[in-house]
């Protein structure tokens, strides 16, 4: 059976004298655990849960200002590290190993400022829900549309899936050698790192936005597409995974929109 470059990549993890990966399962652990105990508490302390449905979340920060907006992308951040995480441990933990080789380079610190700024990127992309729901609102149309409104959802989810810009991008984000060719140790770390996340948005945004269309921070919606990332990223048939979840959410998509128009 082929072996991806990940998988190869997470072997040689258990060898390196550097354990970002490891750091890496343990900071994704955690950020599940707050988003768990996150709706418990906020509503213990304020009244109401964080996520509800279609565009609550959004309404809810943008109506409470920066504090709300500030909130907002923290909870987002949390989301992004928490699904994100795992299908990238190895991908850092090769970065970090590369570093190692160079003796004029402290790896520890390297890789930390390359998993910083990665993850910056998807922090900072939670402002276009944000964007979107100002804009447009999802809940009246999950409201008026019902199973029509999901299933419009994942037909859009379906045909990125099945489109040639995700099998492109799905395969840098499964082989990260080809965002740093040989000679460009060099490069800033925080440079590569934003590098990897674009690559990294390009591959998985489009699934991220259906997270936004059922309800931002929905644990089991969250643990489905994680799922999925860790299946298209790491396993050896990502790309097959990557068209089947395509036809699954076509095939889905289709029967919700004829199940509303009868």
């Amino acid at each position: 059976m082929p072996v991806t470059t990940l998988e190869r990549l997470a072997t040689r993890t258990r060898r390196s004298t550097v354990p970002v990966a490891l750091a890496t399962y343990v900071v994704a652990a955690l950020a599940w655990l707050a988003l768990v105990l996150h709706d418990p508490l906020e509503y213990a302390l304020l009244g109401h849960a964080g996520h509800g449905g279609p565009g609550v979340a959004e309404t809810v920060a943008l109506t409470h200002g920066a504090v709300g907006v500030g909130h907002y992308l923290l909870m987002w951040g949390l989301m992004m590290v928490a699904m994100m995480y795992p299908s990238s441990a190895a991908a850092f933990q090769w970065y970090a190993d590369r570093q190692s080789r160079r003796t004029d380079a402290a790896p520890a610190t390297a890789a930390l400022a390359f998993v910083a700024s990665y993850t910056l990127l998807w922090v900072a992309v939670g402002v276009v829900p944000l964007a979107v729901v100002a804009v447009v609102p999802l809940g009246a149309l999950a409201a008026a549309f019902g199973p029509a409104y999901l299933g419009v959802a994942l037909l859009a989810v379906g045909g990125f899936q099945l489109s040639g810009l995700k099998r492109r991008a799905l395969q840098s984000c499964r082989s990260p050698a080809g965002f740093l060719p040989p000679g460009a140790e060099d490069r800033r770390p925080v440079r590569l790192g934003w590098q990897f996340g674009r690559q990294d948005v390009a591959a998985c945004g489009v699934l991220m936005g259906l997270m936004v269309a059922v309800g931002s921070m929905n644990l089991g919606w969250m643990a489905l597409v994680t799922g999925v990332l860790s299946l298209e990223r790491l396993s050896a048939d990502g790309q097959r995974w990557a068209r089947w979840v395509g036809y699954a959410a076509v095939g889905s998509g289709v029967a919700l929109v004829a199940v509303a128009a009868l």
